[in-house]
């Protein structure tokens, strides 16, 4: 069913575009396509809606160069690659229509029912298997748990509003860092977990190496408290029984996790 049939079906109040292509990389090598995911699909639902129906699009930290970090809604975006420039394309589409509409600029970690491996997910399933990875320690971000961010986007929706609000916790913390706290939480093995640069990476396309994004305007206009990354990281794992079963990459991380020592889930 097209986008169209769709909404025409549905007649939606509001709309929340989530989808995206992610892999940075991939972005890179196939332009063509982050412009028909990150862009045209948006591009689509504001010509059926003709902007009347209220759009709140998920978009990313990435938009900024990483210079600084601690980036507030009204810096200039410098993306660095392909994929951050597809996204932001899609936010200046979004805020040019007329309409209720507004940009949520997050980093997110958490479980993933795709077959896509996330950054949690790829941490514990290598430490699992007592495989060494290795994690840079010159990216810095402030990423948020998916379970919060659903909530965020559910207040804004029915709040409602327009532009852009960043979604980060208060904690800047290396994706070096953030790998250790994970094998920590879920009581793995911090030392097979091996710092680098990200020059040495052999990338496809650059990244930024602070786009932590300040999360002032967001707190005050919800009056909320943003989970910090240890807080975030043991309701995550909370999580985890209840997605036991539904998908494959759980029921391995159930399963060994289940089968560690101290490793009770």
């Amino acid at each position: 069913m097209c986008i169209r049939d769709r909404i025409n079906e549905v007649k939606p109040d509001k709309i929340v575009n989530l989808v995206a292509l992610t892999d940075v990389d991939m972005c890179e090598k196939n332009k063509e396509l982050a412009d028909r995911v990150n862009t045209g699909i948006l591009r689509n639902i504001l010509d059926v809606t003709g902007g009347g129906i209220p759009v709140l699009q998920v978009s990313t930290d990435s938009v900024f160069d990483g210079e600084h970090g601690n980036y507030k809604e009204e810096d200039k975006p410098h993306p660095l690659n392909y994929y951050a420039e597809s996204k932001l394309r899609a936010e200046e589409v979004l805020l040019k229509s007329d309409g209720e509409h507004i940009v949520l600029r997050i980093n997110i970690y958490g479980w993933d029912f795709s077959s896509r491996v996330t950054l949690l997910e790829w941490v514990l399933l290598n430490l699992l298997n007592r495989d060494e990875i290795r994690m840079f320690t010159d990216i810095y971000f402030n990423p948020v748990p998916a379970y919060f961010i659903a909530e965020v986007i559910f207040s804004l929706v029915k709040k409602g509003g327009r532009g852009i609000f960043h979604l980060g916790c208060d904690d800047k913390i290396s994706k070096f860092e953030f790998g250790r706290c994970i094998s920590e939480i879920f009581k793995l093995t911090p030392g097979l977990i091996n710092p680098v640069t990200v020059s040495s990476g052999n990338l496809s396309a650059a990244r930024p190496k602070n786009p932590s994004l300040n999360n002032d305007k967001l707190k005050r206009y919800l009056n909320i408290e943003i989970p910090g990354i240890e807080t975030g990281l043991k309701a995550v794992k909370k999580e985890l029984p209840g997605f036991n079963g539904y998908f494959d990459k759980s029921k391995e991380i159930f399963k060994k996790l289940s089968e560690e020592k101290d490793g009770q889930v």
